[in-house]
């Protein structure tokens, strides 16, 4: 009896595994690497023109939307944070490629389809190199360029707009249009264009006065 049921349960682990089988090989993927995307060294975008950009500067703005001096400013504090270690018979995609691809993503607002075939990397891949480089770029970045500012600093912005728009425990502006209330008259859209008015010039004003110093590197220290 208990052999006969040992023999039950090897028949239907193995139907299991033969259902698996199928459904593999009927899933349509036939290629550890797809024709059309092989050769990513040789024909993918990057590859093609990263040096060639490199060799004119105002291209590669026009391409990266970033100097090259500040590509590779950022590409330095990037590098610990993308480097992967290469994978049993391929290559890793490196860092300076990561990075193109996240920026051309985020310049452009190409579809990681798009992504897909211009720089020859699969659909998947593209996703998972964009999300793994922003969340890089956060980290290495927001405590100097969005840095909490400290209690000094609020009273510092508190100040200036006291003195320069006459606004006291004011910390900060906003540009959001105001949207007139349900029932509102004329007299509404006349004293919201007046303080849209005055407001904006306020701010103006605040700006061009040039005393504002704080400085969110410093503040992050």
């Amino acid at each position: 009896m208990e052999c006969y049921r040992r023999r039950r349960v090897a028949a239907l682990f193995a139907a299991i595994e033969l259902e698996r089988l199928r459904r593999r090989r009927d899933s349509g993927r036939h290629f550890w690497v797809h024709p059309v995307i092989a050769n990513r060294q040789e024909r993918g975008q990057f590859w093609a023109l990263y040096a060639n950009l490199r060799a004119h500067e105002d291209k590669f703005l026009d391409y990266t939307r970033m100097s090259i001096h500040s590509f590779d400013e950022l590409l330095v504090l990037l590098s610990p944070h993308l480097q992967r270690q290469d994978p049993f018979m391929r290559d890793c995609i490196p860092p300076v490629e990561r990075l193109v691809i996240t920026l051309r993503y985020l310049a452009t607002g190409q579809s990681l389809a798009s992504l897909h075939f211009a720089f020859l990397i699969g659909k998947s891949t593209a996703s998972m190199v964009v999300r793994e480089t922003c969340v890089a770029i956060w980290d290495v970045l927001h405590s100097a360029v969005m840095a909490q500012p400290q209690k000094k600093d609020w009273l510092q912005f508190a100040d200036l707009f006291l003195q320069s728009c006459n606004f006291p425990n004011c910390v900060g502006a906003s540009t959001s249009a105001l949207r007139s209330p349900s029932g509102a008259g004329v007299n509404f859209l006349i004293i919201r264009n007046i303080f849209r008015l005055f407001f904006s010039r306020c701010v103006m004003q605040t700006i061009a006065s040039g005393t504002l110093t704080w400085d969110p590197t410093a503040a992050a220290q």
